[in-house]
């Protein structure tokens, strides 16, 4: 297992650590990144407007998933 960390950066200066989490390969933890965005659009207003949440393994970047809260979903 690899350990991925999920970082959701507001802007150049601004950003959550979401924490760590052990999955299986790179797939699966962009996968379980759109799961996040999506519970975040559901469930917030849009706070999160030009956030994207970053997924990086040890210094890999895997990669980013962006918000889109006008069109009620992620890229």
């Amino acid at each position: 297992m690899l350990s991925y960390h999920f970082t959701l950066r507001h802007d150049e200066s601004s950003q959550e650590d979401l924490g760590y989490l052990a999955m299986a390969n790179d797939d699966e933890a962009l996968a379980f990144g759109r799961d996040v965005i999506r519970d975040i659009v559901r469930d917030h207003t849009p706070t999160y407007t030009s956030s994207a949440l970053e997924i990086t393994e040890g210094t890999r970047a895997v990669g980013s998933v962006a918000f889109d809260f006008e069109a009620g979903q992620f890229r």
